[in-house]
């Protein structure tokens, strides 16, 4: 994903503040955030499971705007181990998406003033991928357990009829 002009780092979330420092999105070194490319969890295992994020700072001009590239796991796998690191060919269609950006369901983008409006956050969430489970609000997360619940307590009444029906 190198282009001439960008400077890449590696910052875990707890480092969001890194951004928070640059006044006016220019840091002592000249760069600005332009694209966060948000990694999944495992990237550096074992020395952290948290989800970290590949931050592009841009050194041609002014930000107008910061892009975001929720980088997605290979089918079947729930997170990077040390045993199953990320490879570099998994990178592909972000770097693909690089050089012809559009929005899509892993990629959006937001204003530099609406940045600086939060305080220089780049924590974003995306705004177009799937609802997590965990995210959903605490009744509704009730309602779904309690449904779930009350299934198997049907399907468990169900195993008990047949169990009594053998002979």
């Amino acid at each position: 994903m190198y282009s001439p002009g960008y400077t890449v780092s590696f910052v875990a979330p707890g480092a969001w503040s890194l951004a928070r420092s640059m006044s006016s999105f220019r840091s002592p070194c000249g760069t600005r955030p332009a694209l966060a490319v948000r990694l999944r969890n495992g990237v550096f295992a074992p020395y952290t499971g948290i989800p970290t994020n590949l931050l592009c700072f841009d050194r041609s001009g002014p930000t107008h705007e910061a892009w975001y590239y929720e980088q997605p796991l290979p089918e079947g796998r729930k997170n990077y181990t040390k045993t199953q690191p990320i490879q570099f060919e998994e990178f592909q269609p972000c770097l693909d998406w690089w050089f012809n950006r559009a929005e899509n369901d892993r990629a959006w983008k937001v204003s530099a003033e609406e940045l600086r409006a939060n305080n220089c956050n780049l924590d974003r969430k995306n705004p177009n991928g799937k609802q997590d489970f965990e995210h959903l609000p605490p009744e509704q997360l009730v309602e779904d357990i309690l449904k779930k619940e009350q299934r198997i307590m049907e399907i468990m009444a169900e195993i008990k009829a047949v169990l009594k029906e053998r002979p």
